[in-house]
């Protein structure tokens, strides 16, 4: 009996277990099936894509697209082949840098038109981008610029216009710069939460926001001087770009004498107040267009595919640009963050290329892990030793970390808004224990065999010894800091200890301190380094290779779920929320700014 039932048990499991076979079997075929199919639909549409040609026609308006978020290069875009405007959407600084020169020698091209809603880079990226504009000035060529409403950073770029106009009911935000920190010391009090911040150097602030409940003195001091720098540039390329004394624009500031779009008009910040019909009726005028619907305008990143490739024959020598965007983490990284891995990989492949003469690390990092830091760093010292001619140019940001990955280059280019410096660690260990018995009735109990089997542990009290430890160890990172930036600028340890203990600096202050070489962009470091390379005519390569598009994908499918939480708290939150995640996973030592500049 006991056979039988079992025969028959048997032969049920056995028909259950083929039907699921066959019907997973016949479902994953089908699957793989549907994926090629995307797939091919994918690789016509980037194919048909790549080939497609833009052409430009007589009396075409350029319309660089400012508001969309602007990246160091372009990156990889899967979904832009299907005309969707994807998070990844975006404009890259060598697109705009490229196409305005290219601009400004093109018969076809009329004009230029910013329309000046909102700015999508930092101020370095800002500076890079006034630059361009003001290089396809001198092209004769009209320039005009309409804002509904001008930030600072905005009008920075109107300012460079022939003619700036403003709608009637908008307005012109000119009222001096400010800064606030959130600091989160109350909440980890009532949440019984004791924020462990361990660092070297007084300046380094980077875990004030969770240890303290206002700045300290020394972090007041370096903001205060921070700020002042970077909004003394601004308000000197201002008054260079208007005609005006900066005195004047700084009085008209500080009394907040632009309330109202008249005050803008009488002040002379704008040419006129008109509505966006009667703006687009002035670029009618200039296209000689019938009507408004008839205005020939290109975007910039479609103007870009017009000019196509450039093919230099017969040139074998190459200045290799290698870019080191985001924060900095062991492992692989993406275009967005810097991967140890990925990163030097790209450098050793400049290095042993023999037809690579110079190799510039475009930097653009508020620092991170400090074992990746060295990492990277090492192959930077392994190219000089190679003989090639190695140079820095940093973006918006390259301090902490970002800085410790540049000390070594022949030469560091910065622009004068450039945040730069923070050479210190900082290592954060949130106390956890009260927090679970108090809040949450969880306890915990151990058993160890040695004094320090669980160092850092935060589930319970940290003893003094156990403090020493942590210090010592940030002590000796800090020491290697200082040691390398002293090799790499051919400065005294006892220089460096003054010029570091965590403090930040703009580009314009670390020119004057010697911690960067030459006030400039992306392209000055370009043409260096092929001077110092004795390059006379050379191919440019960009490393690492930007992510697969179908990497992308399913990166972009992932961040749904992010995108619907940022529509949620707002983008500004958000960034506060990633940054306060990013901290959390902290399992060493790291190198970092104070704070995070948006």
């Amino acid at each position: 009996m006991w056979a039988y039932i079992c025969f028959v048990n048997r032969k049920q499991i056995m028909r259950q277990f083929f039907k699921f076979l066959f019907a997973s079997f016949f479902g994953t075929m089908l699957a793989i099936f549907i994926g090629f199919f995307f797939m091919f639909i994918i690789i016509g549409a980037i194919a048909a894509s790549g080939q497609e040609k833009v052409s430009v026609k007589s009396n075409t308006v350029l319309v660089p697209e400012l508001a969309k978020p602007i990246t160091e290069r372009k990156l990889a875009d899967p979904f832009a082949q299907f005309g969707i405007n994807s998070s990844s959407d975006q404009l890259a600084l060598t697109t705009i840098t490229k196409t305005l020169a290219h601009a400004k020698d093109d018969d076809k091209i009329k004009g230029l038109f910013l329309d000046l809603t909102t700015f999508g880079g930092g101020r370095s990226s800002l500076e890079v981008v006034k630059e361009a504009i003001d290089d396809f000035k001198t092209s004769g060529k009209p320039i005009y610029a309409y804002g509904d409403y001008y930030t600072e950073s905005t009008y920075y770029l109107a300012s460079l216009a022939d003619s700036v106009f403003m709608q009637p009911t908008g307005g012109l935000d000119f009222n001096g710069a400010s800064m606030e920190m959130m600091f989160l010391r109350g909440m980890f009090d009532k949440l019984d939460i004791e924020p462990r911040v361990f660092k070297h150097g007084d300046f380094k602030s980077a875990g004030e926001p969770f240890s303290e409940t206002k700045m300290s003195d020394s972090n007041r001091v370096q903001m205060k001087a921070l700020m002042s720098s970077i909004y003394g540039h601004y308000i000197n390329g201002l008054a260079e770009t208007m005609g005006k004394d900066t005195a004047e624009l700084r009085l008209v500031a500080d009394s907040l004498q632009i309330r109202t779009p008249e005050d803008a008009l009488k002040l002379g910040f704008v040419d006129g107040l008109i509505y966006r019909d009667q703006m687009l009726d002035i670029l009618k005028n200039l296209t000689g267009a019938d009507d408004i619907e008839d205005i020939e305008t290109l975007s910039l990143n479609k103007y870009a595919q017009s000019m196509g490739p450039e093919i230099k024959k017969g040139v074998d020598d190459r200045v290799t640009v290698v870019y080191a965007v985001g924060n900095i983490i062991m492992g692989q990284g993406d275009d967005e963050t810097i991967g140890a891995e990925r990163i030097s990989e790209a450098l050793r492949k400049a290095r042993l290329d023999e037809d690579v003469k110079a190799v510039v690390l475009r930097v653009n990092s508020g620092g991170g892990s400090a074992l990746a830091s060295d990492i990277i760093l090492r192959e930077m010292e392994l190219i000089k030793e190679a003989g090639k001619t190695v140079v820095v140019s940093m973006g918006d940001v390259a301090a902490s970390g970002g800085y410790y990955i540049s000390c070594k280059a022949d030469a560091i280019f910065a622009q004068p808004n450039t945040i730069t410096g923070s050479i210190g660690v900082i290592g954060f260990i949130p106390g956890t224990q009260q927090f679970f018995e108090n809040k949450m009735g969880i306890t915990f109990d151990r058993i160890k065999t040695g004094k320090y089997a669980d160092l850092a542990n935060p589930n319970r009290p940290m003893g003094a010894g156990e403090r020493a430890i942590i210090q010592n160890s940030l002590d000796r990172i800090y020491d290697d800091f200082i040691t390398h930036v002293s090799t790499g600028r051919e400065m005294s340890k006892e220089r460096v200890d003054q010029l570091g203990r965590g403090r930040v600096w703009t580009g314009e202050q670390a020119l004057k301190n010697g911690l960067v070489d030459e006030l400039g962009g992306l392209n000055d470091a370009i043409a260096f380094a092929a001077t110092q390379a004795g390059l006379e005519d050379y191919k440019l390569k960009e490393l690492p290779k930007p992510v697969d598009p179908f990497e992308q994908i399913m990166k972009e499918i992932g961040g749904v779920k992010e995108n619907i939480i940022k529509s949620e708290i707002g983008e500004e939150q958000f960034k506060i929320v990633k940054q306060i995640q990013w901290i959390k996973s902290f399992d060493e030592p790291m190198m970092l700014m104070p704070y995070f500049f948006y």
